[in-house]
C-alpha cells in the first residue's frame, strides 16, 4: 500500500510501484480531495481517512 504526501496523488508513485510488482500486490490510491477523487467540504479528520 502506498501513501502519497498530503499535497500529491497516488501517481506519485508511478515510477516505483512496477518495481515493486514482483515482490506483492502493489495498491496506490488517491486519498479523499486528491488526484481523481471528489473533493467533499468535510471529512479530512484523521478518523475520517482511518474510515476510508
Amino acid at each position: 500500500m502506498l501513501l502519497h504526501g498530503l499535497r500529491d496523488q497516488a501517481h506519485e508513485w508511478d515510477a516505483i510501484a512496477p518495481a515493486l510488482v514482483p515482490f506483492g500486490r502493489v495498491v496506490a490510491p488517491d486519498q479523499r480531495g486528491h488526484g481523481g477523487t471528489g473533493r467533499p467540504r468535510t471529512g479530512y479528520d484523521p478518523a475520517d481517512y482511518a474510515d476510508d
